[in-house]
């Protein structure tokens, strides 16, 4: 599949900011709200993009420590 000029400015958009409403993605790239709603749903059909739940854990108290051991 080919992506669109109008695609990839949808995907940079959303880049870090797939959180905000299609409203409001909409009016970032000036277009209608139900052609952006028709491309992410093309885009998640052909597997491009995918609906995915995000928690952020740091708030929730936890941290991620790694601890690196050498034999030399």
């Amino acid at each position: 599949m080919r992506i669109s000029p109008d695609d990839k400015r949808l995907l940079a958009t959303l880049h870090l900011q797939a959180d905000r409403p299609v409203k409001e993605i909409a009016q970032l790239l000036s277009r209608p709200e139900h052609q952006v709603r028709y491309a992410l749903q093309r885009m998640e059909s052909e597997g491009i993009v995918r609906r995915h739940p995000f928690i952020d854990v740091y708030p929730l108290g936890f941290t991620q420590f790694e601890v690196y051991t050498s034999l030399a």
